[in-house]
């Protein structure tokens, strides 16, 4: 019985390799490049129109048939829910007031706890 080489000789096995895989390569390219390449080749529909036939110019809000005081629902005038105040009272501004300083205490407090948890489920 003749025996067949599993590889031819002179060549090795991971050269063999290398070349089915530059194969496989080229073929996926090739694939690719067939199925991308016509689309981009095509011609608009002459049926539709093109952007450049269109007249230029502007359209307004006039144009369309929009049901009355829709401007005023498009462009609202801001409401007012007390009358403008050169200054404010102490119990106003306690009412609203944040101390920055324990924002961000409390801020970078929560941070640091985060982190440092993360950091020792780690530890063994």
């Amino acid at each position: 019985m003749i025996e067949i080489p599993r590889t031819p000789p002179g060549l090795k096995k991971g050269f063999l390799i290398g070349l089915a895989a530059g194969a496989a390569v080229f073929l996926v390219v090739l694939a690719t490049l067939s199925v991308i390449g016509p689309s981009r080749r095509e011609k608009p529909r002459p049926d539709l129109p093109s952007l450049d036939s269109r007249e230029p110019g502007s359209l307004s809000l006039y144009d369309f048939a929009l049901p009355d005081g829709i401007e005023t629902f498009l462009a609202p005038e801001p409401s007012r829910f007390r009358g403008p105040r050169t200054s404010w009272s102490p119990e106003e501004v306690e009412k609203f007031w944040v101390d920055p300083r324990e924002a961000a205490t409390g801020y970078l407090s929560e941070k640091n706890r985060k982190k440092l948890d993360e950091i020792f489920r780690g530890v063994p």
